[in-house]
């Protein structure tokens, strides 16, 4: 995996907590993980996640939205009621099997559950990519996470140097 796609990736989606170039962004958003991910012509992407009522999940959805709109590809979003848990995302996964979108951007409720309705996906031609929260199994292409000890970091940076300057 190559650093600047993913930071690209991450920052696109408004998970901000992994530095990116501005050029690498502004060349090839979206476009450019797809077809590093494997298909030659993507048309469509599928997110599916929690309900957008957190902030944080509705940061993700408008940060992939806008992705897919800059590199001209549909995005179809899919928000689960966070009560439905796994059970309600398998539900959604199950009904993109008909559409095998190019990508599949999952946001998991949880780390497992979701093997079966992946593998089908990805028998069908579809990338899938775990995004804002981890998977423990399944077919992934990628994942992009939030990077909390960066985020620490430079979050600690920020503050010394208010400090010293106040």
């Amino acid at each position: 995996m190559k650093p600047g796609w993913i930071a690209g990736v991450a920052l696109g989606i408004a998970l901000a907590a992994v530095p990116a170039a501005s050029s690498a962004l502004a060349s090839e958003p979206l476009r450019g993980l797809l077809s590093r991910l494997g298909p030659a012509e993507p048309y469509a992407a599928a997110w599916i996640g929690p309900d957008l009522g957190d902030a944080y999940w509705r940061g993700v959805a408008y940060g992939l939205a806008e992705e897919a709109r800059w590199a001209g590809i549909e995005l179809t979003r899919r928000p689960v009621d966070p009560a439905a848990g796994v059970e309600g995302q398998v539900a959604a996964l199950e009904a993109l099997e008909g559409r095998a979108p190019a990508i599949v951007f999952l946001s998991p409720a949880a780390p497992e559950g979701f093997e079966a309705p992946l593998a089908r996906l990805q028998a069908a031609g579809s990338t899938v990519a775990a995004v804002g929260a981890p998977l423990r199994r399944g077919p992934l292409a990628v994942a992009v996470l939030p990077d909390e000890a960066g985020l620490g970091v430079r979050m600690a940076r920020y503050m010394c140097a208010r400090a010293e300057a106040g």
